[in-house]
């Protein structure tokens, strides 16, 4: 079909208020080619989350006597809310720069009359830049790395943030460097990426120190991921022995 299509299983738990989350998406993009290496991608995606009380804590709940010990927040009832949120995203890509934007927007059903049920904020407004370089050897245009500068910005009701930064993609590894700002809270921030292939697997670190200024506190914090690439496979069937445009 010359599109792709994307299908994923959330499940999460916030722990203050003893809530679990589940919910599955979908995500649906179709390119269109606007010139020699020039792409025009459009992109739609609808997540379904449902909010519950945390299952152990309500089963504990159902096994003591309420007129003793009253129930565990967020209070009795097991169902808490649902979260429906479609998205639409455009991106532009060419071999020197991407562009991109993406909206969404949540509707949020309650199950309970208590207050306590956390508001989600409606609307969220993603914006992504960045430059693509390429490396050169001798006088001969080779790709043994990218260089990319991007820029972020995540814009809703009660956030927003900034990230700018370069990510230098080689053949077998991906190093970066990022400046993050929440502008609500006034916290800035300083982090690093690290990635490493192996074989088809790579194991990304991103770690970093960040400063409130109206608490006048310094935090730390890291994070690491572990993905599956599956491979690029090129076949002309007029041409099967012309290399790909894009090698790397």
């Amino acid at each position: 079909m010359e599109s792709g299509l994307g299908i994923w299983f959330y499940q999460g738990l916030e722990g203050k208020v003893n809530t679990n989350t589940t919910g599955l998406g979908f995500a649906f993009t179709k390119p269109f080619e606007t010139g020699r290496d020039r792409q025009f991608i459009p992109s739609i995606s609808l997540n379904a989350h449902k909010a519950t009380k945390q299952w152990f804590v309500k089963v504990i709940d159902d096994m003591l006597d309420k007129e003793i010990e009253p129930p565990s927040p967020p209070g009795e009832e097991f169902f808490r809310y649902n979260l429906y949120r479609p998205r639409v995203g455009l991106l532009w890509s060419s071999t020197e720069t991407e562009w991109g934007i993406t909206a969404s927007y949540t509707f949020q059903q309650s199950s309970t009359e208590l207050e306590n049920v956390r508001e989600q904020a409606p609307y969220h407004l993603l914006f992504h830049i960045n430059r693509k370089r390429k490396g050169k050897r001798r006088g001969l245009v080779s790709q043994p790395y990218k260089l990319s500068p991007e820029l972020i910005v995540l814009y809703s009701e009660n956030l927003f943030v900034s990230r700018a930064g370069f990510k230098m993609e080689r053949t077998d590894k991906v190093t970066g460097i990022y400046l993050q700002n929440n502008y609500n809270q006034n916290i800035h921030g300083l982090g690093g990426a690290y990635g490493r292939s192996f074989g088809h697997f790579r194991l990304n670190i991103f770690a970093g120190a960040a400063y409130s200024i109206p608490k006048n506190q310094a935090a730390f914090f890291a994070e690491g991921s572990l993905g599956l690439r599956i491979p690029y496979i090129h076949f002309d069937e007029k041409k099967p022995w012309v290399p790909p445009r894009k090698s790397f």
